[in-house]
């Protein structure tokens, strides 16, 4: 169970000396392709154990405190929540002349990852138990493959990023207003080319911890200890 978070666009402008002369709209605001440094901060996320619910309340505690609908087997004895975020900020080299502003994509800052990670073990498994330690062990595993398809997708992201970034040329606006405008559509471009990524992502994640979540699996899990 996953949820994507997309933050605000943050934006700030640095304006360029004017210009004394501009005879043409591309000496003014050439599109000059080059390599927009993008930088990508990476949140593996902390783990919280939680062990003072019972199985039956797991449902309303991801309703209730993380804004999630699941609907989940009686028999779960433990399950793991990676409450995935994605935040895209930006910042646009403003030149100005007269009334026109050359606005050109400066730098983008992607954050990717993890806000949170919850695991939720049956409270009627005493921690030292057997069946705790069992069922801990199980999440822990989902923790680490949500982390380890973060580790994979991580610089696929970021060359989506740069390769975006590098496309979007250059824009004359008239006002204000309009260049800061400029920089947001520029950033939306941006994330608009991640999303196929993100998909792909959250697909290898459900893939991954399904992969683990199997009958079999369970069947030998259970085998471990004597008191379930």
């Amino acid at each position: 169970m996953k949820k994507i978070l997309l933050s605000l666009v943050l934006i700030s402008f640095t304006l360029g000396a004017n210009a004394a002369k501009a005879d043409r709209h591309d000496d003014f605001c050439p599109n000059t392709p080059s390599p927009v440094p993008v930088n990508l901060s990476v949140n593996y996320g902390e783990v919280e154990y939680l062990h003072d619910l019972r199985h039956s309340s797991f449902s309303r505690y991801l309703r209730r405190e993380m804004d999630m609908k699941a609907k989940l087997a009686q028999t779960v004895r433990g399950l793991t929540v990676a409450e995935a975020a994605f935040g895209l900020q930006g910042n646009a080299e403003v030149t100005k002349l007269g009334n026109r502003y050359c606005v050109r994509l400066a730098n983008v800052n992607v954050t990717f990852g993890y806000s949170r990670i919850v695991v939720l073990v049956d409270r009627k498994y005493k921690e030292k138990s057997c069946e705790y330690k069992v069922v801990k062990e199980h999440e822990d595993t989902h923790v680490y493959l949500n982390r380890q398809v973060l580790t994979e997708f991580a610089p696929r992201i970021k060359q989506t990023a740069q390769a975006a970034a590098a496309s979007i040329p250059p824009r004359v606006e008239y006002t204000k207003v309009k260049a800061e405008k400029a920089l947001s559509e520029m950033l939306a471009k941006v994330q608009e080319a991640i999303k196929p990524e993100m998909a792909e992502f959250r697909k290898l994640q459900d893939e991954r911890n399904q992969a683990i979540d199997t009958k079999e699996n369970y069947r030998a899990t259970t085998n471990m200890c004597d008191r379930w």
